[in-house]
């Protein structure tokens, strides 16, 4: 089944190179009523995460700046930081409250069917994010 996220516009050629890299293994398993099974189930939460992330980037980007009046170039990444943890901790809290052992098979498999990659390259990308975002951070801590 391929992808739901299609390729075209702005991040066509990063999206194309991805699941070039890290393919879906055994895609033959994916149906299109799985996957409108899963669409109902976790659209809605894909939303709100979306929204989430929104929220905690702007957060990052201007609670450094509130709290010390200046803007330096290391809340960027504070911002991208902050909003991925509060996507992430969203998508685990549903997880949890859904039961972790039979939601997130499940949203693995939608967030694969979604963007075409497999799950932990998707994570690892987080990890990276997230690692950038620390050193950021720290910067903005020792520049003080």
């Amino acid at each position: 089944m391929d992808p739901r996220i299609p390729d075209f516009g702005k991040g066509a050629p990063a999206m194309k190179g991805l699941r070039k890299l890290w393919p879906v293994k055994n895609r033959a398993r994916y149906t299109q009523g799985y996957w409108d099974e899963l669409n109902r189930e976790f659209i809605i939460h894909q939303n709100i995460a979306g929204f989430l992330f929104t929220l905690g980037m702007i957060g990052g980007f201007f609670i450094p700046v509130a709290l010390t009046d200046s803007f330096q170039l290391w809340d960027i990444g504070i911002g991208f930081g902050l909003g991925i943890i509060v996507g992430l901790l969203y998508q685990f809290l549903v997880a949890v409250l859904k039961g972790i052992s039979t939601c997130f098979p499940r949203w693995r498999d939608y967030s694969e069917l979604a963007y075409g990659i497999r799950w932990r390259a998707q994570l690892g990308f987080y990890v990276v994010l997230l690692v950038f975002s620390l050193i950021c951070l720290g910067g903005r801590i020792f520049s003080l």
